[in-house]
């Protein structure tokens, strides 16, 4: 159907961002950054282009464009803590973990309630050889506190004999 839309209205450029977006997802990266070329051409909005682009370009181990990608992003984009949330991962697999930190931080500071930044400037800590086990775990422990669960539940009672009745629940 994208194709089709394409077809009918080639100069459409929501069209060709989402055929790179559909292109993307199917892993077909190279065709992505032709169909994200394209809407960028045709007017798109060059922050949605610019992110997809640099997680394009982490994907290839093209780290260098994908942080002049984000770099750009960042600039016309810098109090979007999801900005500073991806510069923050792409310092971390370049093994830079302070400027990993400051973009965390900053997107924490922006949106405090960001879980995602929160835990991958946990997961960052368990890379960095400055960080000690007890930071890691002083920092792990602080989650619990900032992000409790809107409820929680009580399963009762629990019958902890060896022959009781085992259910086995799972979820998809």
């Amino acid at each position: 159907l994208q194709a089709r839309s394409i077809e009918l209205d080639s100069g459409n450029a929501q069209a060709h961002f989402n055929m790179g977006h559909m292109l993307y997802q199917m892993g077909s990266y190279s065709e992505a950054e032709k169909s994200l070329s394209k809407a960028e051409e045709l007017g798109h909005s060059p922050a949605e282009v610019l992110a997809m682009r640099s997680v394009i370009l982490s994907l290839h181990f093209k780290f260098k464009e994908g942080l002049e990608a984000l770099n750009r992003l960042y600039a016309l984009k810098p109090e979007d803590p999801t900005v500073h949330n991806t510069l923050g991962n792409y310092h971390k697999d370049m093994a830079d973990f302070r400027k990993a930190e400051w973009h965390y931080r900053e997107a924490l500071r922006l949106r405090p309630d960001y879980s995602g930044a929160y835990s991958n400037e946990i997961l960052t800590k368990h890379y960095d050889p400055e960080a000690s086990a007890e930071s890691i775990l002083q920092k792990s422990k602080k989650w619990s506190t900032r992000f409790k669960p809107p409820q929680t539940f009580d399963h009762g009672e629990k019958d902890q004999s060896p022959n009781r009745r085992l259910r086995v629940g799972l979820l998809s």
